[in-house]
């Protein structure tokens, strides 16, 4: 569901086109992984598909957002930034692991 309704062009030119996705998003670089997740949380909470009418509450809140932080971690613009932190992780293990 990552790319659930994907309209098959960037964000950027999403931006720059002034589509109506940008205006629902207010302009937001994430727009199309924020509606993505917003579809795919439509759909699941649909009266036909209601996957989660047998989930506890607090485990369908863990859910909800683990989903979320998958689908907007998608995000190609974040790509950079989510790289950088993983490799200040792994040298980080690595000289605990030496010590």
């Amino acid at each position: 569901c990552h790319d659930l309704e994907h309209p098959g062009v960037t964000a950027a030119y999403l931006l720059k086109s002034n589509s109506t996705l940008a205006a629902w998003y207010k302009k937001d670089p994430g727009m199309l992984e924020k509606h993505h997740s917003l579809r795919a949380f439509e759909l699941m909470a649909d009266r036909d598909i209601n996957i989660f009418q047998n989930v506890p509450s607090a485990e369908k809140k863990e859910i909800c957002g683990l989903v979320r932080s998958v689908i907007l971690a998608t995000d190609m613009s974040q790509h950079g930034s989510y790289f950088d932190r993983l490799k200040r992780r792994l040298a980080a293990s690595d000289t605990a692991a030496a010590a």
